[in-house]
């Protein structure tokens, strides 16, 4: 590896903290105070903990590109693949809360069917594909640091 890596990434885990927490916020206003994902109250918390996990994500796309270009070890073809997987099916979950809160602006009812299942889809999706995404990276992070020890 060409540059020491620190052992603690401070990036990476203040934008992790923030995105647990929008993701904890957002299941208190909407299951435990009883909201509801699809009120207004419901979906902004919703949609702020898509854009803070959108931050996390952004923050580990850079810090990938630096191991990358830092000489860190390939990852196996199995993780390249739970990457890829994890990467997908945050993406979908993405286009359905996008096209959820497009369909919204547009003047479709929030009860209506055309935006309560892609949001109900984007709100289980995103989070299973930032979590997974979250791992392979703390998997490839600890390789890197590993190799340099």
């Amino acid at each position: 590896m060409k540059s020491k890596l620190p052992p603690h990434d401070w990036a990476i885990l203040a934008t992790v903290c923030l995105a647990f927490g929008g993701v904890g916020a957002a299941f208190i206003m909407c299951v435990l105070i009883g909201f509801g994902v699809h009120t207004f109250v419901g979906k902004e918390a919703l949609y702020i903990a898509f854009g803070l996990q959108t931050l996390n994500l952004a923050v580990i796309r850079v810090r990938e590109r630096q191991l990358r270009l830092d000489g860190a070890p390939a990852p196996s073809i199995k993780m390249r693949r739970v990457h890829l997987i994890f990467a997908w099916i945050w993406r979908g979950g993405a286009v359905c809360l996008l096209s959820s809160l497009l369909f919204a602006i547009c003047g479709v009812s929030f009860g209506s069917l055309l935006v309560r299942i892609p949001c109900t889809a984007g709100a289980i999706l995103t989070p299973l594909g930032w979590l997974g995404a979250l791992a392979s990276f703390h998997r490839r992070r600890q390789a890197a640091l590993t190799v340099q020890d």
